[in-house]
C-alpha cells in the first residue's frame, strides 16, 4: 500500500513557507505513515524572495518532506506588477501543473493549504481529497481584517472613506493607533480601488 501524501501549498512568500515547514513538521512527527510533498510557487517579479525561498528550503532536510518546484510562466507582461494581485494570478496559472503533479501522486489523502493559497480547493474538490487550511498569520493581523469587516457589516461604515480621510485608525486588537498608511494592502487594496 503506497504511503499517504498531503499536498501542501504555500503562498510563494518567505514568512508563510517558514510556517508551513513548521506545521509540517509537526504533522510529520505526530504521524510516520504520512508524507508531505510541498509545491514551491515561484514569482517572476521578485528574484531576491525566490533566492531567499531557495535558500530557506536548501537547508531542510525533514525526513518525509518533499519539495515540488512548480514552473514559471514564461511570459507574465500582462499580468499586473502590484505583488498581491500578481500572487492571485500566478496562482490561478499553476491550477493546471497542480493537477498534473497530483494525478500522479499515488495515495494522494488531502490538501494542506495556506490561507492565501484557498483557489486550490477546487483541484482538492477535483481528486475528491479533503482541503485542511491554516493560517500563517497572527492574532493581531486576524483581528483587524475582522474589525475592518465588521465596520462595514454590523456599522455600515464607509471604509472606502475611512481610509482615504483617517490618518489613523484605533482597532481593538492593537494598543495603539495604527497609521493607515501602514496597514496591509489585503485590508486597503479591496476598499481603496
Amino acid at each position: 500500500m503506497d504511503k499517504p501524501v498531503l499536498v501542501a501549498t504555500v503562498a510563494p512568500l518567505i514568512g508563510h513557507l517558514t510556517q508551513s515547514i513548521q506545521l509540517a513538521k509537526l504533522i510529520l512527527e505526530k504521524n510516520n505513515q504520512l508524507s508531505i510533498s510541498l509545491l514551491v510557487i515561484k514569482v517572476p517579479i521578485d528574484p531576491q524572495g525566490t533566492n531567499k525561498i531557495q535558500t530557506f528550503i536548501d537547508g531542510c532536510n525533514v525526513e518525509r518532506l518533499h519539495f515540488h518546484h512548480l514552473p514559471q510562466p514564461e511570459n507574465t507582461d500582462s499580468w499586473t506588477s502590484h505583488r498581491g494581485l500578481f500572487v492571485n494570478q500566478l496562482l490561478e496559472f499553476q491550477k493546471l501543473h497542480v493537477r498534473e503533479y497530483v494525478s500522479k501522486i499515488k495515495g494522494l489523502c488531502g490538501f494542506l493549504l495556506d490561507v492565501m493559497t484557498t483557489t486550490m480547493i477546487d483541484v482538492a474538490d477535483e481528486f475528491q481529497v479533503p482541503s485542511y487550511i491554516f493560517c500563517t498569520s497572527g492574532a493581531a493581523f486576524i483581528g483587524l481584517m475582522l474589525y475592518v469587516q465588521s465596520l462595514q457589516d454590523d456599522h455600515n461604515q464607509d471604509t472606502i472613506e475611512l481610509f482615504k480621510t483617517s490618518k489613523e485608525l484605533i482597532a481593538p486588537c492593537f494598543l495603539q493607533p495604527i497609521p493607515v498608511s501602514v496597514l496591509p494592502i489585503i485590508i486597503t487594496l479591496s476598499r481603496l480601488g
